[in-house]
């Protein structure tokens, strides 16, 4: 499990602790929101077995980890529809969803607009202009 490292300011959860091992988790989430995480291999990360990790982590946060996950991703879509000029293709492809018609319904689902529709509220509620294509992209 080498490759799901959150940065070196995290350190790996005592494995007494259990809020340490649920933070780390969610660590792990967090700098690895654009991959594919499966919840063994999450689970193999913090020492527990898949259904106590699953266990746990609900009872800590109150969401499975794989909503809380899908939550997180969407959350962080949002962030990119406001400050880039990403395309919706782009953002679903960035956060880890393969299927763009998914990420659309996920994040109506969960913000009542569709992405296209979430970012011209915004920038008409800002009275400003989003960022332009030229400014999202790396290098220019």
């Amino acid at each position: 499990m080498d490759s799901l490292r959150p940065s070196e300011a995290c350190s790996r959860p005592n494995r007494l602790s259990i809020d340490g091992r649920i933070r780390w988790t969610e660590a792990l989430m967090r700098h690895n929101v654009h991959r594919k995480l499966r919840l063994q291999d999450l689970a193999q990360a913090t020492a527990l077995s898949a259904s106590r990790l699953c266990h746990l982590f609900k009872s800590e946060t109150g969401t499975p980890p794989a909503r809380y996950l899908r939550l997180m991703r969407l959350r962080n879509a949002a962030d990119l529809l406001k400050n880039t000029a990403l395309s919706v293709k782009e953002v679903a492809g960035r956060l880890g969803f393969d299927d763009v018609s998914r990420f659309v319904e996920q994040f109506r689902k969960a913000y009542g607009l569709t992405p296209s529709r979430y970012r011209r509220e915004f920038w008409r509620s800002e009275r400003s202009q989003p960022p332009s294509r030229r400014s999202s992209r790396v290098g220019t």
